[in-house]
């Protein structure tokens, strides 16, 4: 299905065309603001950036030429984010009853002509030319999270930090190696589209860490005890070892009859992607017992603040013909029914938990249940039933998280994946989800270090499950499926091809209007990028910034 939250910049189609690069629209919600005061880090990456600028084209020779003689040496981490990923925070498609689907780039490739498997040696010259626009893109991707991360770490920041920086952020000179292409044409009616899509693995020697400041909750309201706290227990985080990989899909669409044939182009992970690291502190330093809790952290907060902004339904989208339109194609609506959950553990040293569920497709369409009471709370129908737009089935993953009601913010407990290409359209599936907690390949258990690590975490209010907190934990939801017919998705392509917004008036299915109209569907739908959760990409980073300036 195509996919995205994005407009196409419509205001080109005044402007005489320019032979510049199309600009790459930033993830959904973004805006502009006023620039707003830099940290002395950011000012920093920014002096760099600028000094790289005047270097100019020989200086990106010189940085191709390191990024193909390591492409060549193919290098390797310590981490696997394939050994033992069930639970990940991400890339855990195949938790929840089955493994994951095929996509439609295999089915077509295996059983229809009209795809081409261009193979690993096809993959060679892009893996090639990747190494080549590495200086640029590199530099283009560091510029980026250098605007966007730092307010958005500061507005995610966990209770227990006072604060929260960014401190060093480099993806040096090792490329991503393109392992697999695929191209074939889409299938939706109405939408002449072509996808290309990479298997790709980043085994690179980026340069990333952290500065944090723990203190309990309650100290940070008194300001010479914050002060002190800031000054005495600062920490520097490396984050390294870093394994990424997944599949990239790249989208022309709509294909034209004239020059440039191509009225657009969208970019997006085909499924959640594998991510492995390795947290480590300066030489010297003793392990503290907070490591753990720094890096469950990261991992959801790489997940649900950044990688999912860019995952299809969601993407990137590039207009290259004026007034090119982003379309977003929806497949059906899924009705969810939140039942109970089981053996939730609680996350305080007294008193009982208070646990409430959070269910999501994409992070910016968040359902909510009320906290309840006690290790096995239940819900009503009344209580905790929704709908959910589908855009993608096939790739889509529903992800159920258990929180801990508190205070001074809600802990997560621990989540679980279900994938819907397992889905029947029209029949109800009755699940029950295991719920589990990250863990990387380098993080090792025992019962020694589980009990410092809950005592220091105490100490300093960081909460977070172990794996053995939540054996037996699981969430009981009911599914169902409801598809759109042909008629229907050829009825709103035409409507968004033509620049307009659909309506539910364009659903022929009588049962899924209801769900859209009982449930407000039409914006989560279609929305846009100038109307998307300010909660997500770059928009997070624009409402942090305006929240500092305040």
């Amino acid at each position: 299905m195509g996919a995205s939250q994005s407009t196409a910049n419509t205001s080109a189609a005044d402007q005489p065309q320019q032979h510049s690069a199309p600009v790459i629209e930033s993830p959904a919600g973004a805006t502009k603001s006023d620039p707003q005061p830099k940290s002395a880090e950011v000012e920093e990456q920014t002096t760099r950036q600028q000094a790289g600028a005047q270097d100019g084209p020989a200086a990106a020779q010189g940085k191709a030429q390191k990024a193909l003689q390591a492409v060549q040496e193919k290098p390797q981490t310590s981490t696997d984010p394939d050994a033992g990923d069930t639970h990940k925070g991400f890339g855990a498609t195949d938790v929840g009853g089955g493994q994951v689907k095929d996509s439609e780039a295999d089915k077509v490739v295996d059983g229809d002509t009209a795809g081409v498997n261009m193979g690993q040696a096809k993959a060679s010259w892009l893996t090639k030319l990747l190494a080549l626009m590495w200086p640029y893109i590199s530099a283009g991707a560091e510029k980026q999270v250098w605007e966007m991360i730092p307010a958005m770490l500061e507005q995610n920041k966990p209770t227990w930090m006072t604060t929260l920086a960014l401190k060093q952020f480099e993806l040096g000179d090792v490329p991503p190696m393109i392992e697999d292409v695929k191209v074939f044409p889409g299938e939706d009616p109405g939408a002449e589209d072509i996808f290309m899509e990479f298997d790709f693995v980043w085994r690179g020697q980026q340069n990333v860490s952290l500065s944090l400041n723990p203190a309990p909750k309650v100290l940070q309201s008194i300001p010479l005890i914050k002060q002190i706290v800031d000054y005495t227990m600062s920490w520097s985080v490396g984050v390294e070892d870093i394994t990424f990989k997944g599949r990239l899909r790249t989208t022309m669409i709509p294909m034209m009859f004239e020059m440039p044939c191509v009225g657009a182009i969208q970019v997006a992970f085909v499924d959640p992607p594998k991510l492995d690291f390795r947290l480590t502190l300066p030489a010297g330093s003793t392990e503290s017992g907070l490591l753990r809790y720094v890096e469950g952290f990261l991992d959801s907060f790489i997940s649900d603040n950044v990688l999912a902004n860019y995952l299809l339904p969601d993407h990137y989208f590039s207009p290259i013909a004026a007034g090119a339109e982003d379309i977003l194609t929806p497949e059906g609506v899924m009705e969810v029914r939140l039942i109970e959950a089981k053996n939730v553990p609680k996350m305080d040293l007294f008193g009982a938990g208070d646990p409430f569920a959070k269910l999501w497709l994409r992070p910016r369409s968040r359902k909510e249940s009320c906290p309840k009471k006690g290790s096995d709370p239940q819900w009503t129908a009344e209580e905790a039933t929704w709908a959910m737009p589908v855009h993608v089935r096939v790739h889509q993953v529903l992800t159920v998280s258990l929180l801990d009601k508190d205070v001074n913010g809600s802990d997560e407990i621990g989540r679980g994946h279900y994938n819907l290409g397992q889905l029947t359209p029209g029949k109800t599936e009755d699940l029950w989800i295991d719920i589990g907690v990250p863990t990387k390949q380098g993080q090792k258990e025992n019962n020694t270090s589980t009990t410092r690590d809950k005592v220091v975490g105490a100490i300093v209010g960081a909460k977070g499950s172990h794996p053995s907190d939540v054996e037996g934990t699981a969430a009981h939801i009911q599914l169902t499926f409801r598809t759109l017919s042909v008629d229907s998705v050829k009825a709103i392509n035409k409507v968004q091809m033509e620049g307009g917004r659909p309506s539910a008036d364009l659903i022929k299915e009588q049962d899924v209007r209801h769900l859209v109209e009982k449930y407000d569907l039409m914006h989560e739908m279609f929305s846009r990028k100038d109307a998307g959760n300010k909660g997500t990409g770059a928009a997070a980073a624009e409402e942090a910034k305006a929240k500092q300036a305040k």
